[in-house]
């Protein structure tokens, strides 16, 4: 996917690092109800695996900041395995995070769900879009 590509719930995407296996973001997360969440997110692509790997890193190109909540702690991963003949992928997404401050449990985990939709509703979207048949 390309680096603008993002969660409904992210207001703010800057692409720090792009290279061909690793890209690392800073983003800016709003909810209802909370005050904007910030982190710097690294993301790794394992080919060998057909892996995707993800945690929060500090990055001195964006400190934490006043009126903002640094997210604590994500990691995570999306991998796929062949199914069958190999014509079908299943993909397993695995995500931990800690929302930072004192949100209920609750309406954290309403955002992680709405998230986690939207993001396999776009990777469906994706794939579908590569398998169609070219000219």
């Amino acid at each position: 996917g390309t680096p603008q590509e993002r969660s409904p719930s992210v207001s703010v995407r800057e692409v720090l690092q792009n290279d061909a296996d690793t890209r690392i973001y800073y983003e800016v997360a709003a909810a209802p109800l909370v005050s904007p969440r910030d982190y710097v997110l690294q993301v790794t692509r394992h080919p060998a695996d057909h892996a995707l790997r993800f945690t929060t890193i500090n990055d001195a190109r964006r400190p934490p900041k006043d009126g903002t909540v640094r997210i604590p702690r994500i990691f995570g991963s999306s991998v796929a395995t062949a199914v069958g003949d190999g014509t079908r992928s299943r993909v397993v997404h695995t995500v931990f995070s800690e929302t930072g401050g004192n949100v209920p449990a609750w309406i954290a985990r309403g955002g992680q769900r709405d998230n986690m939709v939207a993001f396999i509703k776009t990777l469906r979207a994706k794939l579908a879009a590569r398998s169609a048949p070219r000219p």
